[in-house]
């Protein structure tokens, strides 16, 4: 689960009863995102204004086979602890039938609408990349690279006060991945 904002970003897991919980957060309007292995993705606006603690019931929704949410090469994010004013992403670009990083593989950051991209950047020999005081926003996330299928990650969420990092698996092209 993930409650976040343009400021900052929090993530935690539920137990095993569905159980969670996310402390000391400042004040704000927050969006929680769960997704769930085979569950619909939910999004829901959390306002966390007054300071109190607030209990939630959320009603998960029996997502449809395959889910295709778990299934082939998705990207993962994880955000770090609060810092001041230091937005930056960084990232680990990897083959997803092996695991083993990719080097050299182009990857820019995209505003909605923009004919050019905001941030470029290429993966050094050990899969890592890395963007350094990137404006918070959202941000389309596009790799490519020759010899594998050129993949986005769309509304990828940049906040003020967090650090993003992504694991991004990539396709070698002509790969089939099947799902059950």
């Amino acid at each position: 689960m993930t409650l976040s904002s343009l400021d900052r970003a929090f993530q935690t897991k539920s137990a095993a009863d569905g159980g969670f919980r996310f402390e000391e957060i400042p004040s704000g309007k927050y969006d929680l995102e769960l997704s769930p292995e085979g569950f619909v993705k939910q999004k829901l606006s959390i306002d966390v204004s007054d300071g109190t603690s607030q209990a939630l019931t959320i009603v998960l929704k029996v997502g449809s086979l395959p889910d295709m949410n778990y299934c082939g090469p998705h990207p993962s994010v994880s955000y770090g602890a609060l810092e001041s004013n230091n937005p930056h992403l960084t990232g680990m670009i990897r083959n997803y039938d092996g695991e083993k990083p990719v080097g050299n593989v182009a990857v820019s950051l995209w505003r909605a609408g923009e004919k050019r991209p905001a941030f470029t950047s290429n993966s050094d020999q050990t899969g890592r990349f890395e963007f350094k005081e990137v404006s918070a926003s959202h941000y389309d996330l596009r790799i490519s690279r020759r010899g594998y299928e050129p993949a986005e990650w769309k509304q990828l969420l940049i906040p003020r006060e967090s650090g993003a990092s992504v694991d991004f698996p990539i396709l070698k092209e002509k790969t089939i991945v099947a799902c059950q």
